[in-house]
């Protein structure tokens, strides 16, 4: 599978490196994960304004405790909201630190 983003990338929300990690251990069926990547890049900074606004939003709009982090996709560049429900959410999932 080809990469489009081979290093990692900055947040565009913030800056900062972002980080490679696993993929969520949620799935979209009892054998897929939720995409087709062999990892992800995710924005970890808890300072990022796309994650600190986060939680004001999703308590305005859903009623829930919750916020968001940025995320890359390597194999075609796509952008997405990672939902989480606290700040360390997804941190065992990192592959490597900065």
């Amino acid at each position: 599978m080809e990469l489009k983003i081979k290093e990692n990338p900055s947040c565009p929300h913030c800056s900062e490196k972002m980080l490679k990690s696993e993929q969520p251990l949620f799935t979209v069926s009892d054998t897929s994960p939720a995409w087709p990547d062999p990892y992800l890049y995710i924005c970890f900074n808890d300072n990022c304004p796309f994650f600190v606004k986060g939680w004001e939003s999703m308590m305005e709009h859903y009623g829930r405790s919750a916020s968001y982090r940025f995320m890359y996709q390597p194999t075609n560049g796509k952008d997405h909201a990672l939902c989480v429900f606290t700040k360390d959410a997804l941190r065992g999932q990192i592959i490597e630190e900065e």
